[in-house]
């Protein structure tokens, strides 16, 4: 079926900025040259956080053992505020991504400005309240002397810093609205670069423990969310954000829209977090050797999993974009360039795992009962990656739409009540072993993707408007 021409700029729209190497259309450029343009560069910043959260615990480690308790007691607590940054994330970027495919510039300067204060006023509640209840909340863990101290130490400063970290994390959000996946990448490089090299510098150098852990983060989210906000100021970005902003400075409907298109996938990302956590406790009761199996066989299912939602945050501004456009059809190619661009790099992976999983598993020092557990629970769960490739990909057609209720609805189903009832009709029918549990997260996995397939085909995400 032909594609929509894009239409003309509409009057309002100011005039076009320098060119620079990636001021290339997303609505007009060839699919595959933008669907790896854009997800290939949100594959390696995506994957550079996971690293430097390893990194990080590493130096942390250098602290003891209880310094790595504390940390991790209230990384669990900063996890649960973190979701108020992604619902609003994902409820700006198809607005944003809309209004650049529209040629509206103005529109897309003040969704962002609206993003900005709206997560700033959001981020100084939620962290003003975790620096404020840090102690009563590490307690409710059942974090206890040492360990409750450091969780404390480190939860305070950690929470005042949200502001200015959501408020990092939209410019680069911003950049990949816009199509500068690469220049957003190199935000995010840099960032990682230089808390790696705070770090050591203040928990160790200068004998802050954990406290240097919460500055290191601080330093860096306030020099990169200033450098962020000057580059998009000069123009750089092929727009111009003004400064001071424009007034209104709140516009209810551009928030309430964020919030509409946001909250069911925050919803969608707790659920599934909950379901998560309940299988894991069911695994529990296998023993220790099966908990390890289980964590192992995620670190390497984690490994196609970045690639996967790599290009699906690429391929969101794509579709908005080409929504924004007029070119719904286009979109819908874009989100199945992606699929197919994404399972084309994790199948090899996955064969491989599939292969040679007892090889894989010795690399994280499993020997005995743990590498036999370990190489099973990796060939029962490395398959979930090629599923998350297909899923992913198309999952961004709904998200580029702000359609998100039916995404929400899947995952409600299929994502987190589906393994649980799986496992416990499993037990009910009196299988005792840990393969229950794989299985089940296996077979969840796979129905949700053909579910994604379907409600995908029916098309019905084109027809949202913003």
């Amino acid at each position: 079926m032909p594609e929509a021409p894009s239409p003309s700029p509409p009057a309002n729209a100011t005039p076009e900025r320098a060119k620079s190497s990636e001021d290339r259309d997303l609505t007009q450029a060839p699919l595959l040259q933008t669907v790896v343009r854009m997800g290939i560069p949100s594959a390696i910043g995506f994957s550079a956080q996971t690293v430097f959260t390893l990194v990080n615990l590493f130096w942390v480690g250098r602290l003891g053992t209880t310094a790595i308790a504390g940390v991790t007691v209230f990384s669990t607590l900063l996890a649960i505020l973190w979701a108020f940054n992604e619902m609003i994330g994902a409820g700006s970027v198809p607005i944003i991504s809309r209004r650049f495919g529209e040629h509206d510039e103005p529109g897309a300067i003040a969704a962002i400005y609206q993003t900005l204060f709206f997560k700033f006023g959001v981020a100084l509640l939620v962290g003003g309240a975790g620096a404020l209840c840090a102690s009563p909340l590490v307690h409710m863990m059942n974090a206890t002397g040492a360990v409750a101290q450091e969780a404390i130490a480190y939860g305070r400063l950690a929470s005042l810093n949200l502001p200015l970290l959501y408020c990092m994390v939209t410019i680069w959000t911003v950049l990949r609205a816009a199509g500068r996946a690469a220049t957003a990448m190199r935000f995010m490089l840099g960032s990682v670069a230089l808390n790696m090299v705070l770090d050591p510098l203040l928990m160790l150098g200068m004998g802050l423990g954990v406290r240097g852990a919460a500055i290191a983060n601080t330093l860096t989210s306030l020099l990169f969310l200033l450098t962020g906000i000057a580059y998009l100021a000069s123009g750089r970005a092929g727009f111009r954000l003004p400064l001071p902003p424009p007034r209104p400075w709140i516009r209810w409907k551009i928030v309430s829209s964020i919030v509409r298109i946001g909250f069911p996938a925050t919803i969608e990302s707790m659920a599934r977090a909950f379901a998560l956590t309940w299988c894991v406790s069911r695994i529990a009761n296998y023993g220790p050797v099966a908990v390890a199996a289980t964590g192992i066989a995620q670190r390497v299912v984690d490994l196609g999993t970045v690639v996967a939602v790599g290009f699906s945050l690429g391929t969101v501004p794509i579709v908005g974009q080409c929504l924004g456009s007029g070119q719904p059809q286009r979109a819908a190619k874009a989100a199945k360039v992606a699929a197919g661009v994404t399972l084309a790099i994790v199948a090899p992976l996955v064969l491989l795992e599939e292969l040679a999983a007892e090889p894989l598993v010795r690399l994280f020092g499993s020997t005995g009962a743990a590498l036999a557990a370990s190489a099973t629970a990796v060939r029962m769960l490395a398959p979930i990656q090629a599923m998350l490739a297909v899923q992913l990909p198309l999952g961004s057609s709904f998200f580029g739409a702000g359609n998100t209720v039916p995404t929400m609805v899947l995952g409600l189903a299929f994502g987190a009540m589906c393994p649980v009832l799986l496992v416990l009709a499993g037990q009910s029918a009196g299988i005792g072993s840990v393969q229950l549990v794989w299985g089940a997260l296996l077979v969840a996995y796979a129905a949700e993707m053909m579910a994604f397939i379907a409600l995908f085909r029916r098309g019905a995400w084109m027809r949202v408007r913003l």
